[in-house]
């Protein structure tokens, strides 16, 4: 028997049901269904999260209970349910997963640049019982180092 067709994840969005932005529709999703490592809400997956998230566009704006809802989707009671029960563990997961542009790290942006390993990495090599590592990232860093040139 062929083995199924590899589906795309996470599945593409209808044209009908596509929001003014994809950014939203990731973070929100990520509230929602596990498939970014987030836990996620009991029963929301990837269709429901997107296609609930297509007519109301944030979190807050989805009403409590699912017959108030505009949307038809699978389940919509244990959703809403869930929905309202956890909102703000959905909110916290949303939270999560937004990169903030702000966030306080204490360096600029050179101090991130990785320039090879540090001295006592070749001890870390060592007592890992990987001592090719440290050869192999000093070579990385030596070919970096005459392409930034």
């Amino acid at each position: 028997m062929r083995s199924p067709r590899p589906r795309p994840w996470p599945p593409p969005m209808r044209a009908s049901t596509r929001s003014s932005s994809a950014r939203p529709t990731k973070i929100w999703r990520s509230a929602c269904d596990s498939a970014d490592g987030y836990p996620g809400l009991p029963g929301w997956g990837a269709a429901s999260a997107t296609a609930v998230l297509a007519r109301y566009q944030h979190l807050e704006h989805i009403p409590k209970l699912a017959t108030e809802w505009e949307v038809s989707v699978r389940g919509a009671q244990r959703l809403a349910t869930t929905l309202t029960a956890q909102r703000e563990r959905a909110l916290l997961f949303r939270e999560l997963a937004t990169l903030r542009g702000d966030a306080p790290i204490g360096v600029d942006v050179d101090g991130l640049r990785w320039r090879g390993p540090r001295a006592d990495f070749a001890t870390w090599s060592e007592r890992l019982g990987t001592p090719a590592l440290q050869e192999r990232a000093s070579k990385l860093a030596a070919t970096r180092a005459v392409a930034t040139r």
